[in-house]
């Protein structure tokens, strides 16, 4: 009698290949200026190159205060910052304190070089998502611009008065496009601070507010045969192939070209996942996830003999997203050792 591996199937995307289950629509968390938010004082000064472009080394700057002018708009009320979390931000609590305030450009006629500050917010997104739209908004006292990835989002006003954006209903909104995205990101904003008050040592505060709010969809993983099929049997010692393709939203449209995704298979455990058992990075190997380009698919070779599996345990095999680590499907199977005439497959 020969020792089978028998595999039954408890599947958590789907139960046949003809069953596909749509992608969600994610709401991203929205990235919004708070304590996380690095900040760098520029000066007067040429800025630093590529200052607001992922992957800038900001280890040096500091990370910004929270502090709000009573003269602000309120994030909390004025759209579109309510409900997000957005708080408005600055170099330093005490605007008193603030470096630009002896410097000797500052002059009482109103005629001055606006002190430069830089701030930088960095977030992720999958780098399978797709259908990717956004709105971003920004106030600032006294001017703020904003920018994606290095590109203006949005170019606060600046006029040859006053032009303040940073009071009630005065606050800037615009659109980005999903080809502004990447994995690692990059929201900047840059901000002048305000002359002296006439007839006073001091100047205005200096404050920034901003806001991207993301949508986007992730894709599902459905999973091939042989590990559909219920009555499945592989012999020990042998490769179970583990097949899966990507939809998009609904259903019926596979995506056709590789994405940035590794699989991973998780046990034993009765709950959940267990320790990582392997994991599968994207490649041309035999011991690689290897993408089908004919049928769609990927596939990697979970080779049971390279395991001491544990007989009645659960593994999960589980696709995840290759910038977030997103789960984007997933499959559990109870291994057992019992006799039978089940079918072997050397994987391919």
């Amino acid at each position: 009698m020969r020792k089978l591996v028998s595999i039954a199937l408890a599947l958590a995307i789907c139960v046949a290949l003809a069953v596909v289950v749509s992608a969600t629509p994610v709401d991203g968390p929205p990235v919004v200026s708070d304590t996380a938010t690095e900040v760098y004082y520029a000066g007067y000064d040429p800025l630093p190159t590529d200052w607001n472009t992922p992957g800038f080394d900001d280890s040096s700057w500091s990370n910004a205060v929270l502090y709000q002018h009573s003269a602000y708009l309120d994030p909390t009320t004025e759209s579109p910052f309510v409900g997000t979390g957005a708080e408005w931000i600055s170099y330093a609590a005490d605007q008193a304190t603030l470096p630009d305030y002896t410097h000797p450009s500052m002059n009482l006629d109103g005629t001055t070089n606006f002190a430069t500050y830089l701030f930088r917010k960095d977030f992720q997104v999958p780098a399978t998502a797709y259908n990717a739209s956004g709105s971003v908004g920004v106030a600032a006292d006294n001017y703020g611009w904003l920018y994606l990835n290095g590109d203006p989002s949005i170019l606060g006003p600046k006029d040859a008065e006053w032009g303040y954006n940073f009071r009630p209903d005065d606050q800037n909104t615009g659109s980005i496009s999903a080809p502004s995205l990447e994995c690692e990101n990059v929201l900047a904003a840059r901000v002048e601070n305000g002359a002296k008050v006439s007839g006073t040592d001091g100047h205005g505060p200096m404050g920034l507010l901003f806001l991207l709010d993301l949508d986007y969809e992730i894709p599902d993983a459905v999973w091939q045969p042989p590990i559909t099929n219920s009555d499945f049997a592989l012999k020990d010692g042998t490769t179970l192939p583990l097949k899966f393709k990507l939809y998009q939203q609904g259903g019926t449209s596979p995506i056709d070209s590789m994405q940035d995704v590794y699989l991973t298979v998780y046990g034993p455990s009765d709950g959940g996942l267990g320790p990582e058992t392997e994991t599968w990075n994207l490649g041309d190997g035999i011991e690689s996830l290897r993408w089908n380009d004919d049928e769609d698919y990927y596939i990697a070779n979970f080779q049971t003999r390279n395991y001491t599996l544990v007989d009645g345990a659960t593994y999960t095999a589980v696709v995840h997203d290759g910038c977030t680590d997103d789960m984007l499907g997933n499959i559990s199977f109870v291994l057992s050792t019992s006799t039978g005439t089940g079918r072997g497959n050397s994987g391919k």
